[in-house]
Formats: structure tokens, sequence, C-alpha cells
């Protein structure tokens, strides 16, 4: 045996990475020990996302893969192989990835954690039937239980034990006699067999033995029960003399028989309820599933809401008259002719076209909406009527949904499931009562599952598994947040905290755990919770790498590795490598000096001015108390909180939406506020959010800035262009006629290896460039249009002189400090804080015209601490030509740059909501119900 076959058997005790060159990094070595905790940071663009999901993550996923057959790799998403030249040691691979989610109606929190599928589960193993009717356990029933229940009758009383024919039964008198039975109970009367002819009437029993409580024969008894369900396909009925006097409880069927009175009751190896006979069905995951047929509300279908339309929406300025254009739909000239109708039937009933919608009468209001069928006009209701018949033209739905909005289902209440699945309960609670607790309540609730001592071991161990995943949510916080809330309604950082704290209730070990950014956006508060909660992991055994720049974060770890010096293609280098004492001593690291306290930055500060705000007035969304808001314009804004102390609620559920719905028309209703105050000071309203670009291969930023048609258009009037007669859709990818045919545009061939990751080739036609040969002959200024996208941003703007628009859109990036990138760089190869910069570059230079409020949620995501003011000075750009600026947003960096601060607490969900404190970044050092003070930076 050689001694390299030798050493490759040895345990490897770190992870080594050489050579690693994925996106911009340069060939980089680095070695983690297994075990250890260390944070990766650095510049945005600076290689982070590449070394730490490109790279580790994207290799451990791929390893893990491999172990499984090649059927079951069939049926997964291949990882291709990172590029480096030696990759080893690297465990099996856990990672949360920062990038938002787009979820549908139907997440919820406990959907989006998996929580719901193990509620499901606990409900099949030990939830009990409880008839809505009776309300009454519904229970199989068995030989054995049935002589228990007879075993506890008083001594003394006479029983009858038989089986019921119903009328579906065709029993005739020749096969009760062939099989032993001789008396039947018809009606109130005993009879023998052979004196009946027809058993379709008087509810017939077939009374198989009688006896006396006191002097039974336990035996005897159980094999005539078992005879009855064996012959009743598994019903029973005893009858068991009573004193008349007694009184007749609750369910209880009472029969007089021969003169005498006798309790019925009922049993079936069925779920059928004792008292009403309804027929139930044992608890399945299907019928708990809002999202099945059988368990969802018919009526929502499973949503908890339904859209109507909205008579607000339809008529949104009900002070105008009909002919000055109050009903909104029929503004349109493609739907004018239905208004033309209305007009001329309008003398004949009595209707006044001059008046104000307002002051219409009720009668003509109805005959409005339901028209008037003998004129052959439908109204606004068979107006939406035909509307909802050609849904399948995308047009028509779109212009529909406009009209519209959600309203709770009133079938189900918001809960959404039917009847036939809320008569589970598991200790008097239904899963939609589950639902309805928040997350500490549910953790309390499962906690005492386990403690029941009558609880099934199955349902222990499911129960057990629900407070943990419960109890870490908690832990990070979340205690107050729903468990049936819709993801939809989350901020972000709670959907970050939820994301992360499913990772870490894993509980498993041995494994490296790799986040991107996991405080990104937090409040300091919330992000020193959450680096407590990933510490743990480490403690287990497992191997933490994190892509954070977090002073939280930075000084827990163990080890601390920074990349840069810059971004893009002047990054992707280790710059620093040791512990956070030794970062924080490094005067050439740009990282180090934000781990000390922060030093205010000098600013002059804009101050508010009451003539210039926008003003909420009884803010009732959600977990919001009824407060009172003032946003002032012309200012930087920044919002701050906890996280789910009710920001995103109050700016983008509220104050965005309520004015979306005044300039844009938007689909979405505010949530609940009383007025709104000084909207006719502002000209339109923007969103920012953190949804994610066109994330294509083909995307890049000069078609994310729409300098791409510009740029094209140019190349379409050059001299060869215009010989082989050339026009703008020749020079783009995305069409057929100038790009390459042979690999569509990409540049690149896609091989499928089957079982293995697909290979990523060279196009051997086009060499890289995407075009034909005979497109690149075509030249602006010397260059061709691939060499023009392999422009970085400051190269290109020198190049398109005297082109104002170009250089416009390409001086945005600059000013972003996107300057490096290629205006054909793919924007899937983008860092989060690079992809949220373009973005705003989006709306630089001129873009957004007259006096707009952008709303920008989390807008330093991805952003280190010294890109902060650069981010600033672009926010300062809009301001500079009338705009006005309202962040949701935790960096305490940036609020010492904002011009107005407005924090909300003092706690999370139904404890938060209030407004704590607003004013300018210099007065809240003053208060005292600030939490979010002691973080911002003070001057020496």
């Amino acid at each position: 045996m050689n001694r390299s076959s030798t050493k490759d058997r040895r345990a490897v005790k770190a992870i080594e990475l050489r050579g690693v060159r994925v996106n911009n990094l340069k060939k980089i070595d680095l070695d983690i020990t297994h075990g250890e905790w260390i944070a990766i940071c650095g510049p945005s663009g600076s290689g982070k996302s590449s070394l730490v999901m490109g790279t580790i993550f994207s290799e451990g996923q791929r390893r893990y893969v491999e172990t499984f057959s090649p059927y079951a790799r069939q049926f997964m998403d291949q990882v291709e192989r990172p590029a480096a030249e030696h990759l080893r040691g690297i465990p099996p691979a856990i990672g949360y990835v920062g990038r938002p989610v787009r979820y549908g109606r139907r997440a919820t929190v406990a959907s989006a954690i998996e929580l719901l599928n193990h509620l499901q589960l606990l409900f099949t193993r030990v939830a009990e039937i409880i008839c809505p009717r009776c309300q009454v356990a519904v229970t199989r029933d068995s030989a054995s239980s049935i002589v228990r229940w007879i075993e506890d009758v008083p001594a003394g009383r006479r029983l009858q034990i038989g089986f019921p024919i119903s009328d579906d039964e065709r029993h005739s008198r020749l096969e009760l006699q062939s099989a032993g039975f001789t008396r039947v109970l018809v009606g109130n009367e005993l009879k023998s067999i052979s004196e009946i002819t027809d058993l379709s009437n008087g509810n017939p029993v077939v009374i198989v033995d009688r006896l006396t409580t006191s002097k039974f024969d336990r035996q005897r008894l159980l094999d005539s029960v078992t005879t009855v369900l064996d012959a009743g396909l598994g019903r029973c009925t005893v009858f068991v003399e009573q004193d008349q006097l007694a009184p007749l409880q609750k369910n209880q069927i009472m029969r007089v028989i021969a003169g005498s009175s006798w309790l019925e009751r009922r049993f079936s190896r069925e779920l059928v309820c004792q008292g009403c006979a309804e027929r139930y069905f044992p608890p399945d995951p299907q019928r708990l599933s809002d999202s099945s047929p059988l368990g969802a509300c018919p009526e929502c279908e499973g949503l908890g809401s339904v859209s109507t339309y909205d008579i607000a929406k339809i008529v949104p300025n009900p002070k105008k008259s009909i002919r000055e254009g109050a009903i909104a739909p029929w503004n349109s000239p493609s739907y004018e002719h239905e208004l033309a109708e209305l007009s001329e039937l309008a003398p004949d009933y009595g209707i006044d076209l001059d008046a104000s919608y307002q002051d219409l009468p009720e009668t003509s209001r109805q005959l409005i909406w339901n028209g008037v069928p003998e004129r052959k006009f439908g109204g606004l209701a068979g107006f939406f009527r035909w509307l909802e018949k050609r849904r399948y033209k995308m047009h028509l739905r779109i212009f529909a949904a406009r009209w519209k909005s959600f309203n709770v289902c009133q079938s189900c209440n918001g809960r959404r499931w039917n009847e036939a699945a809320l008569v589970y309960q598991v200790r008097g609670r239904r899963i939609a009562d589950i639902l309805d607790m928040s997350i500490a309540e549910a953790e309390a609730f499962f906690r005492g599952l386990i403690e029941d001592s009558e609880l099934n071991p199955a349902g222990k161990l499911v129960a057990a598994r629900l407070a943990d995943m419960t109890g870490g949510l908690v832990e990070l916080g979340l205690d107050s947040l729903k468990i049936g809330r819709p993801m939809r309604s989350l901020s972000g950082g709670e959907q970050q905290l939820l994301m992360i704290g499913r990772l870490l209730r894993s509980a498993l070990v041995n494994l490296a755990y790799v986040f991107d950014e996991p405080t990104a956006g937090l409040h300091p508060d919330d992000a020193a919770r959450l680096v407590s909660a990933i510490g743990k992991l480490a403690t287990c055994g497992n191997t933490v790498i994190v892509a954070d720049h977090s002073p939280q974060m930075l000084n827990a770890v163990g080890r601390v590795v920074e990349l840069g010096p810059g971004a893009g293609e002047l990054g992707g280098e280790v710059v620093f490598a040791g512990t956070p004492k030794q970062l924080a001593s490094n005067r050439q690291s740009a990282t180090g000096r934000f781990l000390k306290p922060l030093i205010r930055t000098d600013r002059n500060y804009r101050t508010p001015s009451k003539d210039k705000q926008i003003s909420l007035r009884g803010c009732k969304g959600r977990n919001l108390q009824g407060i009172d808001v003032d946003f002032p314009l012309g200012l930087l804004t920044q919002v701050v909180g906890v996280c789910g102390s009710g920001k995103s609620t109050l700016v983008r559920d509220t104050l965005y939406r309520a004015l979306a719905n005044k300039f844009d028309g938007a689909e979405e209703s505010p949530e609940p506020f009383e007025k709104i105050i000084g909207t006719d000071r502002i000209e339109g309203v923007v969103l920012v959010d953190d949804s994610p670009l066109t994330r294509t291969s083909r995307s890049n930023p000069a078609t994310a800035l729409k300098a791409y048609d510009l740029i094209r258009k140019l190349f379409s009037e050059s001299e060869e262009a215009k010989r082989q007669n050339l026009k703008p859709g020749h020079f783009s990818f995305n069409v057929a006629g100038g790009r390459c045919e042979k690999c569509q545009g990409e540049g690149y061939l896609e091989v499928d290896m089957h079982f293995l990751a697909d290979l990523r080739l060279l196009c051997d036609d086009c060499r890289g460039t995407r075009f034909r040969p005979n497109i690149l002959k075509a030249k602006y200024r010397g260059k061709n249009i691939h060499e023009v996208l392999n422009l970085t941003a400051q190269q290109a703007f020198p190049f398109f002189r005297g082109q104002r628009k170009v250089q416009m859109a390409i001086k945005s990036m600059m000013d972003a400090g996107l300057g490096y990138l290629r205006l054909g760089q793919s924007l899937n190869t983008l860092s989060h804080g690079e992809e949220r910069r373009l973005k705003l570059a989006q709306h630089l230079g001129g873009v957004a015209r007259g006096k707009k409020m952008f709303v920008m949620l989390r807008p330093t995501t991805g952003l280190h601490h010294s890109e902060i003011a650069r981010l600033v000075d672009c926010l300062d750009s809009l301001i500079a030509v009338g705009h006005s600026i309202v962040v949701v947003d935790n960096h305490p960096l940036l609020a010492t740059y904002a011009d107005w601060l407005i924090e909300l607490g003092s706690s999370a969900s139904t404890t938060g909501g209030e407004l704590l404190f607003t004013g300018s970044p210099l007065e809240i050092q003053k208060s005292r119900q600030s939490a979010f003070a002691k973080w911002i930076p003070s001057h020496e």
C-alpha cells in the first residue's frame, strides 16, 4: 500500500479549499477546522456569497446528493461542481440563503416551517371526533367495549340485545329464521319473526339475546354481542329497562316496549354519533388540510378570504356624478358604451346623472347595479358577470381584479377549514383553534400534551417535536406570532427568523451549517438573540460558516476571514484572517473599525415642516394600536423597531397601499386606518422592496436599467447594420435572427449528464459572444455589441459620450457604487447588496418624475458598513429633486444619516404596535422609552 492511499484514508480534520475561483474569487486558499464557528465578511460584491454558498454549501450539497442511488438522483436537482483546484473535507451542508421568497396566499407560518404537517400527524394519531350537533365524542365500538358498558349497568336491570335493519338492507324473514333469529322489535312491539311479512317499516330491530344484568354469564354475553355485530354489519343496539320516573339525560333515547320504558343505546364499529346517527370518517391528513377539497372550506377553497367586487373601488369618488365619471370601470374607452346605455334610459327611470353618486336614492343605485332587463341593460352586476365569463383572457382578468377586494370568508369566518374538518379535536382544540394560537401558546399546549398520561406514545412523540419546533422560535423572539398567520403578511425580518429558526431546530450534528447574511435588516436586539442561537450549533459539534458583517456576529465567532479589498473584479482575495480582536485592531481592514463603538457622522439634518407631511390617523392593522403617525415630506425618514413590532404593517401595508390605491388604483386594500391627510402634496408613490430582480441568465444591468434598448438602436444605425439591413432586434440575444442559434443566445451549451449535474460548455459556434458572426461585424465607435457588453459602467460612461439617455442609466449605476459591474453581467451572479443597489439605480437619474414618496424596505440588506454613506448619497439625490424617502430598516449607522426617526415597539406582535418615539436622531438619545437609542452611534 503506497503512502498516498494511506493519507487519503486518514480522517480529515478541516475543510480544505484550494484555488477557488467561483465568480470573482481569485484562486483563494482557506482551511476551516471542523467544529469551528467562522464568519466571512467584506464589502458587498467582494465574494462572500461565492465562497460560502457558491463553494462550500454547493459542494456539500453535491456530495450529499451523490450518495443517493442513480434512480433517486434523477428526481433531484443536480448541483454543478464549483470551480476550484481542490476541495476536501466538506461535510453534508445545510444552508440558509437570505433571498426573499414570494409566498402564495395559502402559505402560513405553520406550513412554511412544516409545523402544519406535524400537526396533521398529531391529529391523525390522537384526535377524537366531537359531533357538532350533540357535542358528544364519537368512538368506534367493539364487542369488548360493549360488554364493559353493559357490566356498568346497575344490577337487576333487564337487557335486550339486537341489531337494526335499515331500509337499504334487504333481510327476508326466511334469511333471519335460517340464521336462528326468532324475535323482532317493530315499533313498540316485540313480535315473532314468523308473524312478520314486511320488514321495511317500523325501524325493526332483531333481538338476539335477553338477560338480566345480575345473572348473565360474561362469555355468553360476549358471544351474543359478537354475533349481533357480525349479523348487523357492525351495528348493535342494547335496550336497558328503566324506572319510568328516571330523568332522561342529554342524547339518550327512550322507547316504550310492552308498556315499560327502555333506554336505547346504539353501538357501531363505524364512527357513528349515538345521538343523531351522523356518520364520520377517521382523521387523515387530507381531511385536515386546507389545500384539499376534503378539508378546505368550499366557499373560499381554503384561503380564508374571498375576492368580491368593492363598490369603494368601483366608485372611488362618490362626490362625482355619473356624468362626471363616478363609475370608474366605465370611464375606459372600451366600455364607455355601458355609460351611454345608462344615460339613455336614465330619464325614464328617474336617475339623475348630474347628482353626486352619494346623493342618489337607493332605488337609483339598485338600478345602476342590477340593471334593467327589459331594456337589455345589465348594469354593473351584468357587466362584471360578462367579465367573469371571459377570465381566460389575461387583460380582462387583470381589469376585473382592479375592482375587487379581499374580505374574510363568511362561510368559515376565515378559519379556512370546512365543518367536516373541525369535528376532530385534541384535548378540546380543533386544528383551526391551534393555528389561531401564538407560538408561545402553542408551545405550552404541546408541552401539556407531553405530560398527558392518557396520550399514546406516538402522540407524545409528535407533540415533543412540535414543542421543540415552537420552542426554538420562542427563543428567537417570535413568541407572539400566530402560527396560522399568512406568510405574505409578515415582515422580511419575521420571515428571515422563521426560516433560520426552522434550521436551528434540526438537531443534527457533524454537519456544515452555512448562513448567508442571517442578521441582515434585523434589529440589534433580534440579531443578538439570533447570534446566540446560531452559536449553539457549533457547541453541538457542527461547523458553522456565516457570511455576515454585523458587529454582534463578528464579535461572537471564533475566527473572521475578510475578503476584498474592493468589490467585483477588485475583490475576491483574502485580506485578513484572524480573531475578532485582531480584526478590530487592524487598521487596513474595512470591517475592523466598525467592531469598535461607532462614532456618529456629522451631518446637516433637514428639519420637517408641519405643512409638508402625510399623516395617518387611527392605524389599526394587525397589531397596530390605533396609532397616529406623521411622515415628513422632503426628508429621509427611517422606521425602526424590533421584529414584529408593526413596521411593515404601518409603512407597506397601510401607508404604501393607501397611496397606491389613490394614485395607481392598486388591487390590494390597505390595513384599517381612520383617515390619511396630505396626499395632495405628492404626485405618486414608489415601492422598492426586497423582491428579486429578474434572475435569469439573459438579464443584465443594461436590460434592468432599460439602457440595452438604446444601445441596440445605436448599433442598428451603424453603417454595417444599414448595409445588412439589421434592426434593433438583431442585436438581442432573446430573439431569433441575430443571436447564435446553437446556444440560443446563452453563450454556452448545457450537456445533460443524466444522473450527474449538467455540464456547461462554451458554445463552439459563437465562443461565448452570443451572436452570429455577421452581427459582430456591426460596430459602434470601433466596438461590436459583445465588446460593449463587456465594458464596466466606468468604462462605458465615457464611451457613450453624447448619448445622454444611455449615460444617465450608466451614471445611476456608478452613483449606486456599481461602477465595476459589466453591462452584460448576468444578474444571477450579483450579491444581495449589488442587487439592492441596482434596484435603487433604476430610480436614479431622473427616472421617477414629480414629487413622489419612495417607500423602501430594508435597503441596507447586503451592504457593508462602509457602503452606507454611498447609499445615503443616492437617497439624498432623490430628495434633492423633490422626492421623499421612507425606509423600514434597523441599521444603526443609517440612523445617523436619517433626518427623522419613527420607532415602533415595545415588543413583537400583539404586545407591539405602539409608537415609542418620533423625532430626529439627536433627540432619540433623550427618550427613555426607546429601545433603539442605545445602538445609535454617538459623538465622542
